[in-house]
């Protein structure tokens, strides 16, 4: 009798956890016939059919199927620790990879929340990307990145996507700005006043143009253009203009009396971080858990 393989045994897991076989296959990079010869192979060996073969649906674990599942999981972790008491390597090219594009706002919150998803899941291989939107959108179709984050008002057109959490977003400026020291603050105090813009033709500033234009600000001469938040930061430390920025982000710079948020008569609406999965990693486990963690408030931990 020829002796179950671990590659029937990756390949077996791989399946549960990326819910189907067609998205198994997609992942491992080999062809949906060869996902199934392996995992016959191991229903072979066992005696016992792994899963309910119902044509359409996804992969879905017979009673037994689910013992060995668990038992393969811990014999792959096993061997992944084996290998990597002796040799690193084997141990490097034999983890998990998901990749995520995500605006650099965003991936600085991210980073702070994958440190303790990676200490939880060291089979797993975390690439954080910066990315802008189009990048974001072009990653996902090509297959370049498995999950995608982006900041938006709401869904787009490109890609199916969906509420990660939203950003509260507000007016600022330096604290030596002659509007710093308003009770109240009108849209007709700021037609005219000079802007800090992101580039234009890009997603994000189409997002800021449309909350000024729902508070009435319009027709603000450029101050300065340009993606980076630093640089619009010291443009306000500077008193040259007035920006609409993430609240959170410049909370530390308000406490410490160099910035000062605008009081507006109406609320600034917030901005949404939308996050969009590659089909292939929809139904996937990890990628799962992954978003679980990434994707909790603050607040949750």
């Amino acid at each position: 009798m020829i002796p179950i393989t671990f590659r029937q045994l990756e390949v077996f897991v791989r399946v549960v956890e990326a819910g189907s076989f067609r998205a198994c296959a997609e992942q491992l990079s080999i062809s949906q016939a060869s996902v199934g010869e392996h995992v016959r192979g191991l229903e072979r060996q066992l005696g016992c059919p792994l899963f309910e073969r119902r044509r359409g649906s996804a992969a879905v674990l017979t009673q037994m199927g689910d013992q060995v599942f668990h038992r393969a999981q811990a014999i792959l972790a096993t061997t992944v620790d084996l290998l990597a008491t002796f040799d690193r390597a084997p141990r490097d090219r034999m983890r998990r990879r998901i990749r995520i594009g995500a605006h650099g706002f965003i991936a600085e919150a991210l980073s702070k929340r994958l440190a303790r998803f990676v200490g939880a899941h060291p089979g797993v291989n975390i690439e954080l990307q910066r990315r802008s939107f189009a990048d974001v959108v072009s990653g996902l179709a090509q297959s370049e990145i498995e999950i995608g984050y982006f900041l938006s008002r709401g869904p787009v057109p490109e890609v199916e996507s969906f509420i990660a959490w939203r950003e509260a977003m507000g007016l600022f400026v330096g604290a030596g700005h002659r509007l710093a020291g308003r009770e109240h603050v009108g849209p007709e105090d700021l037609a005219g006043e000079p802007f800090a813009y992101l580039p234009a033709r890009t997603h994000l500033r189409g997002e800021i143009d449309s909350i000024l234009t729902e508070l009435g600000i319009a027709e603000c001469p450029v101050a300065i253009t340009a993606d980076d938040h630093l640089l619009i930061l010291e443009n306000l430390l500077a008193g040259r203009s007035f920006a609409c920025l993430f609240a959170d982000w410049l909370a530390p710079h308000v406490e410490r009396g160099e910035v000062v948020q605008l009081a507006l008569s109406v609320p600034v609406p917030p901005i949404q971080v939308r996050y969009a999965v590659r089909i292939a990693y929809r139904a996937d486990r990890t990628a799962g858990a992954l978003l679980e963690r990434l994707n909790r408030t603050e607040g949750q931990g």
